[in-house]
């Protein structure tokens, strides 16, 4: 995941080749790597050594606002800087290990004390997931037109809360137990460089909204710094 974006180009069409119907001898050179998904046990894809959750979609936090603030769902700094927080990275299992609903404190209807009680507002929210591959050097920032270069992939997510927790706990300083209990991903990544035929411009900003930072600027990320992914939740 931290190779250079040519290695893992290279590997990439290495692993096509093998796998290719066209192939004359690539099954048998792959041998016992090649076994059925019925007979394996699905585990995390990687060994997760750090997690931010981004609030990064103006609609949902807008949504989420209304929680919280039905008068001003969004404060002003949303429009300018990213929102987001440091998670706990041993959260993050599997998809389909089972999920333990969460006790804390939370505030019943009528009452001003909280009590401590199992979560009844229990929440999941199908996100996206980016494993960031290459590293940076601390202190150094990284810059907008050159975030994809340390982007490794992505998978789907199942981000959990606890909204009654939430509810309570989440002012002045933000999530903290009603969203660090678990972290749905799939055992599959999607590659960036798979991601490349469906890249796009990035997500217009609304009518009237203030103008990014010249940091968070770059014109280039703007003319094809999105993809176009949708995603469906189910239960």
């Amino acid at each position: 995941m931290q190779m250079p974006a040519q290695s893992l180009a290279a590997f990439r069409l290495q692993v096509f080749d093998l796998l290719s119907e066209a192939s004359i001898d690539g099954p048998q050179r792959l041998g016992a790597a090649l076994v059925p998904m019925q007979a394996v046990e699905m585990v995390l894809p990687v060994q997760v050594a750090g997690y931010t959750d981004f609030f990064a979609s103006v609609h949902h936090a807008t949504n989420a606002g209304r929680l919280f603030r039905p008068d001003q769902p969004l404060l002003p700094n949303y429009k300018y800087v990213p929102v987001g927080y440091n998670g706990r990275a041993a959260s993050v299992q599997i998809s389909g290990e089972p999920v333990r609903r969460p006790q804390g404190q939370l505030r019943l209807a009528g009452t001003d004390a909280p009590a401590y009680l199992p979560c009844e507002r229990l929440d999941h929210e199908v996100e996206l997931g980016l494993f960031v591959g290459a590293g940076s050097r601390r202190g150094t920032p990284i810059s907008v037109g050159d975030a994809w270069h340390h982007v490794f992939g992505v998978c789907l997510l199942n981000d959990w809360s606890a909204r009654d927790i939430q509810v309570w706990e989440a002012q002045p300083l933000g999530p903290f137990l009603a969203k660090s209990f678990a972290t749905s991903v799939s055992p599959w990544i999607v590659t960036a460089a798979a991601l490349a035929p469906f890249r796009c411009p990035a997500a217009p900003r609304g009518v009237g909204d203030p103008a990014p930072l010249p940091y968070l600027w770059d014109a280039a990320d703007q003319s094809e710094g999105g993809v176009h992914i949708e995603i469906d939740a189910r239960c």
